[in-house]
């Protein structure tokens, strides 16, 4: 009975294709293809190692050219999934642009929004998850003041200066004075 468990086994290794280990070096059962980069490992061990020493993502560049003749079912299913992301964005981007996606503006947005339309202040937002839209400290403090973040850039050096908090009831000038002095 022993003998024969160990012939079902060596059917099972059979059946997988042996390599040698990208990373490991040793001649085993491949286990693993990096989809990014086609790296074939033994151990899920020897692919997380791969990706660490490489940074590899082990994420399919989906943009790649395919040939005609290597196009198969499997890839036009992966184009249509990232063509149908794509959309997806794009009209996701749009309702926030035209300001329709409310319930993903976190409250100190809309108050911001709110305060300065009443003060008659024309204010443009970036949509959320932009760099500018998260680095700007802009809010409405008590007594609904506007206090504003002020980014100064000195073109002599290519030097950005930021200023947070500045009052709405400081001039500009002013504050480039106490800056510069």
């Amino acid at each position: 009975e022993e003998e024969e468990e160990e012939e079902d086994s060596d059917d099972e290794e059979e059946d997988q294709q042996v390599i040698v280990c990208g990373v490991c070096g040793q001649k085993k059962p491949r286990k693993y293809t990096c989809p990014r980069c086609a790296a074939q490992t033994c151990s899920l061990e020897c692919c997380l190692r791969h990706k660490r020493e490489t940074r590899c993502s082990g994420r399919r560049d989906v943009s790649e050219f395919v040939a005609m003749s290597a196009m198969g079912v499997a890839q036009l299913r992966r184009d249509s999934d990232f063509l149908l992301s794509a959309e997806r964005a794009a009209e996701t981007a749009k309702r926030v642009a035209l300001g329709g996606d409310r319930k993903k503006k976190p409250k100190p947005r809309v108050d911001l929004q709110r305060v300065a339309e009443r003060k008659h202040v024309r204010l443009l937002q970036m949509p959320v998850g932009m760099k500018r839209q998260r680095d700007n400290t802009s809010r409405v403090a008590s007594g609904g003041r506007l206090l504003w973040r002020v980014d100064l850039e000195l073109f002599a050096t290519g030097q950005m200066l930021s200023l947070a908090s500045v009052d709405e009831a400081r001039a500009l000038k002013d504050v480039v004075f106490d800056v510069f002095g």
